[in-house]
């Protein structure tokens, strides 16, 4: 079924063609999604699969934790850019960024 973000999706956003927004390692290939229009922009942002986390229940909790904390950092940032003033080569070097930043927080 394509799973969820517990089980490892990584996020691709606004794809291209028949590629979509979200990814699972566990499943071959990207599930299909529909067309954008114009020429959409993407950022790949993985994050570390808190299913696959090993060791007692808190440290499974501090897997999903982190990769809570790391989504949340990232969208946080990328709703707060100035999106009508950034041109698509500034917009893709931020969101760039985002992903370079690894979710810690910070813009």
């Amino acid at each position: 079924d394509g799973g969820d973000l517990a089980d490892g999706v990584e996020a691709e956003f606004f794809g291209e063609g028949d590629a979509c927004g979200l990814e699972d390692p566990g499943v071959a290939g990207v599930e299909a999604c529909p067309l954008w229009p114009g020429q959409p922009m993407s950022a790949h942002w993985g994050i570390p699969d808190p299913a696959a986390a090993r060791g007692n229940e808190a440290e499974r909790r501090v897997a999903f934790a982190d990769a809570y904390r790391m989504l949340y950092n990232r969208i946080s940032i990328f709703v707060s850019l100035p999106l009508a003033s950034l041109d698509r080569l500034a917009l893709q070097r931020r969101l760039d960024d985002i992903r370079r930043q690894g979710g810690s927080g910070g813009a």
